[in-house]
């Protein structure tokens, strides 16, 4: 998946909201939607809501209760409702602009996630783009990749920067030495990103299930 998004992913990240998302948000601005409701501790905390840094301005404490407001509940994972305004919006499976440990949970931004896989895999890039030259348009995925027929034993996977390990440009330069398809390998099953999305088999996390029922 990530060799495939690092030739998809731009254009999914660039792309901007259209005249309906506009609409929600401007509706949401004026009050015309939007619930707010209250809710218990243990249901949106345990791994839900207060884990998740991008969810928890939804969540306003008032003394030892807890009020949620939503406005859009979304199954897409583009992000456009919030692009275009609305501040109340439930991604019911995930983002696709945050990137998760699989490890320790840690999240991170997925813009800088590319960063560090372009850098740690310019010569793997230019390499296998020779073969892929095609129109980008043509061959883009919704999940943020695109089709793509290239070998990516050479990828190197950046690991998590708080639980993972080797971690900077000159470990990635030493897996490229002797021996280094055998040393990649070995890398790449260190504490690695995924993106932060519901993918097919995946359940729903529990917390938003219960935030969708009770918002409806």
């Amino acid at each position: 998946y990530w060799a495939r998004s690092l030739f998809g992913y731009s254009p999914f990240a660039d792309a901007r909201p259209n005249e309906g998302h506009l609409a929600l948000a401007s509706l949401e601005k004026n009050g015309y939607i939007g619930v707010e409701f209250e809710v218990q501790l243990d249901d949106v905390d345990e791994g839900g809501v207060s884990a998740s840094p991008w969810e928890a301005h939804l969540v306003q404490r008032q003394t030892n209760k807890k009020i949620v407001a939503l406005s859009t509940i979304t199954q897409n994972v583009d992000t456009l409702h919030s692009k275009a305004g609305s501040r109340h919006v439930l991604h019911l499976h995930g983002r696709g602009d945050v990137v998760k440990c699989m490890t320790c949970a840690h999240t991170l931004d997925r813009k800088l996630y590319h960063e560090n896989l372009r850098d740690w895999n310019r010569d793997w890039i230019i390499e296998e783009s020779k073969d892929n030259v095609e129109k980008e348009d043509q061959r883009l995925r919704p999940d943020g990749d695109a089709e793509w027929n290239g070998s990516y034993e050479e990828l190197v996977l950046p690991p998590c920067d708080r639980c993972g390990s080797h971690g900077d440009m000159e470990s990635c330069n030493n897996l490229h030495a002797e021996n280094g398809l055998e040393n990649i390998k070995n890398a790449n099953q260190q504490p690695f990103y995924k993106t932060d999305v519901v993918f097919f088999g995946d359940s729903v996390p529990r917390h938003r299930v219960y935030l969708s029922n009770a918002a409806v």
